[in-house]
């Protein structure tokens, strides 16, 4: 999911005495239970429905009014009043709300720092009493609610998405395995084996050496590398190489994992003998996807919902189509495995300290976590946009005209499904059985543990996104180097360092051992 740009800026330094002013007193004095006591809540859902204002950012257009809104209007007895904005003009929207003191009561704020900010400010609802009795919030978030370091010492400031992002599946073409008489690969080796025998025995059988082992691009992200990296206990994502922490405790860059180049020598080997796409460091992603989809590439290391669900059947042009399954490929170690993956506290969702009814707040962020208001924000209106064919099954069909994208989502349908997600969202509910099974898989080999960073610091926004522009290209690089490997290793490590990978390993280090 996409994640909104930093929202603080000298705007919100000076909304301290709006703060005080806007809440009838000091940030002490408002930043605690805040909200209506019960008898208040109870008074105000007798004089009708909660009004709420929300803060929402995606890329698309909904109108004021749609029917998605006015569903969950009806589901939560309140009168919402949502400003939708894009990415881009997110940061700018939320500072003049501030500014002109009219801060919407439920928000994102898109960085710790961030929040912790607004807290400090007195700009946000203590909910830890609506939280409490709020069961999907509890069902979803109850384990890890604490762990947010906004949510100290048994209160909760803010609240925050249950799932995570899909982890890689190696998907390979079992029709083609049949085609070259291979076995699911196992370990590093029998891939490899694989690979070679979907480059060079044609197993589309149309006579001409057409096709490819590996599927692979970077131009995009890394997710068509996660799956090997993992095999060596290297963990990384579609963003890139995760950080690792050397024995002497120094934060860093993964280029520095100690069996980065054991790596690297096996990408070198699927590189040099043509097993993998020649073109991965500058093909386009979707070009690569349509490598695939046209019947080119027998292996593709990606989220398994791709290749396996959403692809299936209408974006492949063989007939019949491809049949894939999932390989778990160990390493030196033993292990297949991939990046621990740890809670992702950004966005947060918070409620404003000038809420009126924080607990109608919560009592709507609680019902987008559950199984119908979920799935209402992601299908629509059921016997409206979608019906259920078996809803035990997870199997729908969307009803005319809204099978059409444009249609539906200007009819509020999808638009705001990332604004807080639940563990197990409708989109991984509606997967086919297959999809399902290799979800599982790959969630079960997230082990690798690494330094997972969530506070802010200098030199991450001033170097962070060149340094991983550098190992990207140092991974390229080193991949297609026919020179001395380890020469060009020291050579990319000094780089990284020069470009202000010292500054940042010092201030991660710091920021690490600060969180715990």
């Amino acid at each position: 999911m996409k994640r909104i740009q930093r929202i603080i800026s000298a705007a919100l330094v000076a909304v301290i005495a709006f703060t005080m002013s806007a809440c009838g007193g000091s940030p002490s004095e408002n930043s605690g239970s805040s909200g209506a006591s019960a008898g208040q809540t109870a008074s105000a859902s007798a004089a009708g429905p909660a009004e709420l204002s929300m803060l929402v950012v995606g890329d698309n257009s909904p109108p004021d009014t749609n029917s998605v809104l006015k569903e969950i209007e009806n589901k939560t007895n309140s009168s919402l009043k949502v400003t939708y904005v894009s990415l881009a003009d997110s940061a700018s929207k939320l500072n003049t709300l501030i500014a002109a003191k009219t801060l919407p009561d439920i928000f994102w704020a898109s960085t710790i720092s961030d929040a912790e900010q607004l807290k400090q400010n007195g700009m946000l609802s203590d909910l830890t009493e609506y939280v409490k009795d709020a069961k999907a919030i509890q069902d979803n978030l109850g384990e890890v609610l604490a762990s947010h370091p906004l949510n100290k010492e048994g209160k909760v400031y803010a609240l925050f998405n249950a799932d995570h992002d899909y982890a890689q599946n190696m998907n390979i073409r079992t029709d083609w395995l049949k085609k070259v008489g291979k076995e699911m690969p196992t370990d590093l080796d029998s891939l490899y084996d694989v690979l070679y025998a979907f480059t060079f025995n044609d197993p589309d059988g149309n006579g001409k050496n057409d096709t490819l082992g590996l599927g692979a691009s970077i131009v995009g992200n890394w997710n068509n590398f996660t799956s090997i990296l993992g095999a060596y206990g290297i963990a990384a994502n579609m963003n890139g190489l995760r950080p690792v922490q050397l024995d002497d405790g120094t934060v860093t860059t993964g280029l520095k994992h100690k069996n980065f180049l054991d790596a690297i020598k096996y990408f070198q080997k699927l590189y040099q003998n043509g097993v993998m796409d020649p073109d991965f460091a500058t093909i386009p992603t979707m070009d690569s996807f349509g490598k695939l989809w046209n019947g080119k590439v027998g292996a593709f290391d990606f989220q398994c919902p791709g290749p396996t669900n959403n692809w299936m059947p209408s974006r492949y042009t063989e007939n019949p189509v491809p049949t894939f399954d999932f390989a778990a490929i160990k390493g030196p170690t033993g292990q297949a495995a991939q990046g621990k993956i740890y809670p992702s506290y950004t966005p947060s969702v918070v409620v404003s300290s000038t809420c009126k009814n924080p607990a109608a707040a919560v009592k709507l962020i609680d019902f987008f976590l559950t199984e119908d208001g979920n799935a209402l924000l992601r299908l629509g209106v059921e016997g409206k946009h979608f019906n259920w064919v078996d809803k035990a099954a997870g199997t729908y069909e969307m009803i005319k005209p809204y099978d059409d994208s444009t249609t539906n989502r200007n009819d509020g349908v999808f638009v705001y499904s990332d604004f807080i997600r639940p563990k197990i969202t409708t989109e991984r509910r509606t997967f086919n059985a297959q999809t399902k099974q290799g979800v599982e898989m790959a969630d079960a080999m997230c082990t690798i543990e690494w330094p997972f960073i969530y506070t802010s610091f200098e030199a991450d926004t001033n170097y962070g996104a060149n340094l991983k522009t550098v190992e990207k290209e140092v991974f390229c690089q080193l991949i297609s180097t026919k020179g001395n490997l380890e020469e060009e290793y020291k050579k990319a490590i000094a780089r990284w360092e020069n470009e202000g990978g010292k500054e940042w390993e010092q201030e991660a280090t710091a920021a690490y051992n600060s969180q715990k």
